[in-house]
């Protein structure tokens, strides 16, 4: 996927989840696990924002999601010079699903399990609430990375 493209699904896919994180019922793990595991990126990540939120009840909710949405942004740019290959955004997932013997989206899911489950050692009190910002950060990144190997799995189905 073309740096300019994925720069366009980021902003897209992020307006998308701040609308439907302040919406809806309180998050729940029943909830995210489920979304998590059938790649329903947009419900997965919009699960990890309403949680983010509740850590910071002392801080207004808009703000807490604009420094999340940041934070998020930002990884997504400067790690693109360290995981990014000519141009592709996805080269990295494409380079682990031909080690592992699986699709790009999968290997993806693989990459962001561990901050899944980082999140729910903060949610538990088991790892230091210092470390949100990145786990959950990274964790709503993967989400559009999800969505955006989906999108590149269209593109070359359709092209071939």
């Amino acid at each position: 996927m073309n740096p300019d493209r994925f720069k366009e699904l980021s902003a897209i896919m992020w307006n998308e989840f701040e609308d439907k994180a302040f919406k809806g019922p309180s998050p729940d793990r029943r909830l995210l696990i489920p979304a998590f595991r059938n790649r329903f990126y947009v419900a997965a990540a919009t699960q990890a924002i309403k949680f983010y939120i509740t850590l910071f009840r002392d801080r207004p909710p808009h703000e807490v999601v604009a420094m999340l949405r940041r934070r998020s942004l930002e990884a997504l740019h400067y790690k693109a010079a360290e995981y990014a290959h000519n141009g592709d955004r996805l080269w990295n997932f494409k380079k682990a699903a031909e080690l592992r013997g699986c699709s790009p989206e999968e290997a993806c899911q693989m990459f962001a399990l561990k901050h899944l489950v980082s999140m729910f050692d903060i949610l538990d009190g088991n790892l230091d609430r210092r470390y949100a910002e990145e786990k959950f950060g990274d964790f709503v990144s993967y989400q559009i990375l999800g969505i955006a190997c989906q999108e590149d799995e269209m593109e070359l189905n359709h092209e071939n």
